[in-house]
């Protein structure tokens, strides 16, 4: 999260000199349950059409940012993939599909260290909420008298959105007792 992805595409030419008129990457997050899918980058590699004449190769290189609030594959859910799509008119298998692992940025790291090792809540599930993870915890027992679960949403760039599922005072107190 926060960096850059690098690496290059590599062109191999047919029988024949055929014209690249694009090479495009799209770094994508998909939710296991393939109902959410994010674009988190798209980027053009050329500029201009190019020639690749047969038998030759050509490389490419690249770098892709890659946003603090990319969700990363290290928790939950995701899955993050390079699709790379050659347009050459005519041509045979111009695609291609890798898999990237997004590590935690620092923040995010501190965040859940902070929450499982230093407070002792327990992770239960992470989620995906419009592209941005949602990290569900159970509070230790002095906090869960009152709070059932809390949801912490990394946004990216260090943003934490909280949320918390109170206990109705019936919970609480029990079905005798009123709250006063």
């Amino acid at each position: 999260q926060g960096e850059n992805l690098t690496g290059e595409v590599r062109l191999y030419g047919g029988a024949a000199s055929q014209d690249v008129n694009q090479i495009t990457l799209r770094l994508v997050t998909i939710c296991y349950d393939g109902l959410e899918r994010c674009d988190q980058v798209a980027k053009n590699l050329l500029s201009n059409n190019l020639v690749i004449e047969a038998r030759e190769e050509r490389v490419k290189p690249f770098t892709i940012p890659i946003g603090s609030d990319c969700p990363s594959t290290s928790y939950g859910s995701f899955t993050c993939s390079l699709f790379t799509d050659v347009d050459i008119d005519f041509a045979i298998d111009t695609s291609d599909l890798d898999e990237v692992k997004i590590l935690p940025g620092p923040e995010l790291s501190y965040a859940v260290e902070q929450l499982e090792k230093v407070l002792g809540w327990e992770l239960l599930n992470v989620r995906h909420r419009l592209c941005h993870q949602a990290f569900i915890y159970t509070p230790i027992d002095a906090v869960r008298k009152k709070v059932n679960y809390i949801t912490i949403g990394y946004e990216g760039s260090g943003k934490l959105a909280i949320e918390f599922e109170r206990l109705l005072s019936t919970e609480i107190l029990g079905e005798d007792e009123e709250a006063i």
